[in-house]
């Protein structure tokens, strides 16, 4: 074909062929470059893996999922409406006016500290089965819980050995019926895998700042020991015998790692039963498995069992001359190389009692071996002023169970117990108490509904507090 012009046509055959094969020769050239520029790369990232490797700098890739943490109470009763079915909030049982306050508040205070923790925060309730009714499902999540998980007696009575099956069946709680060894519900702890850490805390807990400096420590539990529900090595009151060698852990405080085998272990530790009042080669009441452990109040339920769980190997690890001897030791050296271990943390930052190892100086125990605390160095809390500022997590009771505040609130007159007005920390309790109810009621929409005596009762205390 010929152009008015005179010139081919681009449509010439003989211009087809020089273009194909132009295009094929491009087209080489391309998957030639393309295969000695993946050569050059990899050349190259194998030597600057080897590089790194001699130096033992190599890059470590982390995952960008946040760790997560549960925050855990556990509830084995509730209270009845006036037809016998369960509730939260029931106005005409005093149980429930006080139980939706406190835990609405407590909600609120894990719920403030969560904005500020780098791990994922849920706010779980172990509930025994036989109350886990859909009204009591409702009212912990209106207050604010993620999670509600049913749960059985950890240890059937009957599948327990004896002395530790009468033990179980008898001791109770105070000024209640409820039996101690209930509280071994709490150790379901260890079965929630699913998150990395989980804190255990009673229902007159508070938190005030962030944890994340213990939800990092490798020990598989940490917590405060109650020097003041026991005095190591204080007399038996009905003989010569001591108590126990170690106060017992605090359990309304106690942060864990879970793992299923300490579970095992521990619910094989109640089958055996082995919790006794004899005595021990060096004069301590024998307690859990001849430990000389174990024997105060709650010795039979978690805060004994953990307690003796903890330290039992520790003792037969120890080359001390002593039981007490080995006990201190395990304290203050508590690491071995599979970080099974309790760690004793100050109790003048978490789970605070309002005890006077905790007001400082003025006190007249701090920096003495009767500070009663994981540490007594005097440059540690060494002022009440100190210990206001640094207060992490709170507990009412101990030295601050008057200034319960959901207990205040219901007197008339706001009448404030002098061991309350007396103490400084037990007064910044209750103003840390209130900061939280303030905040559920600003954050919760239904918050009247949900806990209708709150307003009322923040009300009362700002009034009384004047």
């Amino acid at each position: 074909m010929v152009t008015i012009s005179g010139r081919r046509s681009i449509y010439d055959p003989r211009h087809r062929t020089i273009a194909i094969i132009t295009a094929i020769l491009m087209i080489m050239t391309f998957i030639v470059f393309s295969i000695l520029q993946m050569a050059f790369d990899h050349h190259y990232r194998a030597q600057v893996f080897r590089t790194f490797a001699s130096n033992s700098d190599i890059p470590k890739i982390t995952s960008l999922k946040r760790p997560s943490v549960a925050f855990v109470i556990c509830l084995h009763s509730a209270p009845k409406n006036p037809d016998g079915s369960l509730s939260i909030v029931n106005p005409k049982d005093q149980k429930s006016l006080n139980m939706a306050p406190t835990l609405a508040v407590l909600a609120a205070s894990v719920r403030r500290i969560a904005e500020q923790s780098r791990y994922e925060t849920h706010l779980v309730a172990l509930v025994r089965r036989s109350i886990f009714v859909p009204e009591l499902q409702q009212g912990l999540h209106d207050l604010g819980f993620d999670h509600l998980v049913p749960v059985d007696r950890l240890v059937e009575f009957e599948d327990m050995e004896e002395p530790g099956r009468t033990a179980s069946q008898t001791n109770k709680i105070y000024f209640g019926e409820t039996l101690v060894a209930e509280e071994n519900d709490k150790l379901y702890i260890y079965n929630m895998t699913q998150y990395d850490r989980v804190v255990l805390l009673d229902t007159d807990v508070i938190m005030v700042k962030p944890i994340d400096e213990l939800l990092d420590d490798p020990a598989e539990s940490l917590g405060t020991l109650d020097y003041y529900a026991l005095e190591p090595g204080k007399a038996h009151p009905e003989g010569g015998m001591k108590l126990s060698v170690l106060p017992p852990i605090n359990a309304g405080f106690v942060v864990v790692r879970p793992n299923v085998n300490t579970l095992t272990n521990i619910q094989d530790m109640l089958r055996r039963g082995q919790f006794t009042t004899g005595q021990t080669k060096d004069g301590y009441v024998a307690g859990w498995e001849q430990t000389g452990i174990g024997y105060f109040f709650g010795g039979i339920s978690i805060q004994g069992v953990l307690t003796a769980y903890y330290f039992k190997n520790a003792m037969k690890r120890s080359n001390a001359t002593t039981r007490y001897a080995a006990v201190q030791a395990a304290l203050h050296q508590p690491q071995h190389a599979d970080n099974f271990y309790f760690r004793e943390v100050d109790q003048c930052v978490y789970n605070v009692l309002g005890h006077d190892n905790c007001k400082g100086k003025e006190a007249g125990v701090q920096g003495t071996a009767n500070c009663r605390n994981a540490d007594c160095s005097p440059t540690i809390n060494p002022s009440v002023e100190g210990v206001r500022k640094g207060l992490k997590v709170v507990h009412f009771t101990g030295s601050c169970l008057a200034a319960r505040p959901w207990k205040l609130c219901t007197d008339r007159n706001m009448r404030v117990p002098r061991e309350v007005a007396q103490n400084p920390l037990c007064q910044e309790f209750i103003l840390q108490w209130m900061e939280a109810g303030f905040s559920f009621l600003a954050s919760h929409k239904n918050a009247q509904q949900v806990a209708p005596t709150l307003p009322k009762c923040l009300a009362t205390l700002t009034q009384g507090l004047k």
